[in-house]
């Protein structure tokens, strides 16, 4: 028999985390001057729907390199100043885990909330891949009673270089589960083509919506649909 396994991207599937990514960058980039500070909360969003990870908010910030055509950012290349950017971003972030309201700002998904009896029940067949640190993952996930789902964190990725070659390394696919894919960004769906059974968009992330994304309801009703 083959069994579903469910690959879940964290932000902008799971979880909203618009709020606490805003909160992050607003703590550090006051301290240093090539960072600008003014930004707004709107415009941070418009650009949050092209980020696929933390060192590309560099190009908001950033007074010298700030990025007119946001559609632009996943075709340029990190560099040191992206790096030091994204170093300084995880401090700041762990600085802010310290405080015990921190995971109140990271507000789960109504698809979280109503999957959560697939997730209690068939904990192994659910896998997170993200490019959020673990750590953060994991206090988010214990703050909200979710147990036993693996996760693949921006540690795994740096090891690997991708979460298709992350998914790879697992060896779970040709045939030994029925794989389905869940991200809100396209970028990342693209990778999953050809290697998933199923790549789904979840139309609401961060990413843009397309004439093929699922809503919440719909999502679910697929996942449920595997499991009975």
């Amino acid at each position: 028999m083959i069994y579903p396994l469910i690959l879940l991207d964290f932000d902008g599937v799971l979880f909203d985390s618009a709020r606490e990514v805003y909160a992050v960058c607003e703590n550090f980039v006051s301290d240093y001057p090539e960072y600008q500070s003014n930004i707004s909360y709107d415009l941070f969003l418009e650009f949050r729907s092209h980020v696929t990870d933390a060192w590309q908010f560099s190009r908001l910030y950033q007074r010298d390199r700030y990025l007119e055509d946001f559609s632009c950012l996943n075709s340029i290349a990190a560099n040191s100043n992206d790096w030091l950017f994204a170093g300084r971003f995880f401090s700041s972030r762990q600085q802010l885990m310290s405080d015990e309201e921190w995971p109140k700002m990271i507000q789960p998904y109504f698809f979280l909330d109503k999957m959560r009896p697939l997730l209690m029940e068939y904990s192994q067949y659910f896998k997170i891949i993200s490019t959020r640190n673990k750590d953060s993952i994991n206090c988010i996930l214990d703050y909200h009673k979710i147990e036993n789902i693996e996760v693949f964190g921006q540690e795994e990725l740096k090891l690997y270089g991708s979460k298709r070659k992350v998914a790879l390394a697992q060896e779970w696919f040709h045939g030994k589960y029925y794989v389905v894919y869940l991200d809100d960004m396209c970028s990342h769906l693209t990778s999953f083509l050809g290697l998933a059974d199923l790549c789904l968009h979840a139309d609401w992330g961060y990413g843009e919506p397309t004439r093929i994304s699922f809503s919440q309801h719909q999502a679910l009703k697929l996942i449920n649909g595997l499991f009975l």
